[in-house]
């Protein structure tokens, strides 16, 4: 009997260890400033959308350098989901996803209206959204529905995302945080994990007021250039995962 009692237990042991699921980075959502693009990321798209082509990655730049950290991840997740591309490269996975590198964990937002109001304006120029804030809400619900499935994430403490913003991108983020609490009974404010923002106009900004421009213009672009995006990135984002790689590999950084 002891031995019957022995055998069940450690099938039950190892019955939890495979159908155990492995560590799942929060999804980064990188929201570009005003006038400008996810290529300020280093991953431009065609006509605006959110959809990243790999060839348009630039080599070095703020995403492909944690898509590098983010792909053995995917490579992982892609056994439990088939939904999560990667860049090939293992036995039963040669070449790449077609959609690659689309849901790896890092996603953008292009605004279609990138010069347009954060806060709700019947000026918007978009037929689905009346606001910069308004499209982000938007596109986080959507980066929740991709990654923890639609209706299955509104209980599901783990599921989150981390927000990057850049410049006016911030703003917007605030707009959609506020926007949240008013319009959606605080729908998405439990699920953000984290909220980074660069070289953000939070307290006001001279841009607006015309006779400030001229004088202090080229002062503030030299100092806040967006070259230095990576490198600020970098900084804030590495603490934020467990960079041990979950494929047995040893050369991922360790923090």
């Amino acid at each position: 009997m002891q031995k019957i009692l022995l055998k069940l237990f450690i099938l039950f042991i190892v019955s939890i260890n495979v159908l155990a699921e492995p560590y799942k980075p929060y999804p980064v959502i990188f929201v570009h400033g005003l006038g400008s693009s996810s290529g300020a990321w280093g991953a431009p798209t065609r006509l605006r959308s959110d959809s990243i082509p790999e060839d348009s990655l630039v080599s070095g730049h703020t995403y492909k350098h944690f898509l590098d950290y983010m792909d053995p991840y995917a490579i992982v997740w892609d056994e439990f989901d088939s939904t999560y591309t990667h860049p090939g490269g293992t036995p039963g996975h040669p070449n790449p996803d077609p959609a690659y590198p689309n849901k790896t964990f890092l996603e953008v937002i292009n605004f279609n209206y990138n010069r347009g109001s954060i806060d709700r304006d019947t000026e918007y120029d978009s037929p689905d959204y009346k606001g910069q804030g308004d499209e982000l809400w938007h596109r986080i619900k959507e980066v929740l529905d991709e990654y923890y499935g639609e209706g299955q994430w509104e209980d599901n403490r783990n599921a989150k995302v981390i927000l990057v913003g850049h410049s006016m991108g911030a703003l917007a983020t605030r707009q959609a945080i506020k926007e949240d609490v008013i319009y959606h009974d605080s729908l998405l404010v439990p699920h953000l994990d984290k909220v980074i923002t660069m070289g953000s106009p939070l307290s006001g900004s001279i841009w607006p007021t015309q006779f400030l421009r001229f004088p202090f213009g080229n002062t503030l672009f030299v100092w806040h250039p967006i070259s230095q995006l990576n490198q600020s990135v970098v900084k804030k984002l590495r603490n934020l995962f467990h960079w041990a790689s979950p494929v047995g590999k040893d050369d991922c950084i360790g923090v």
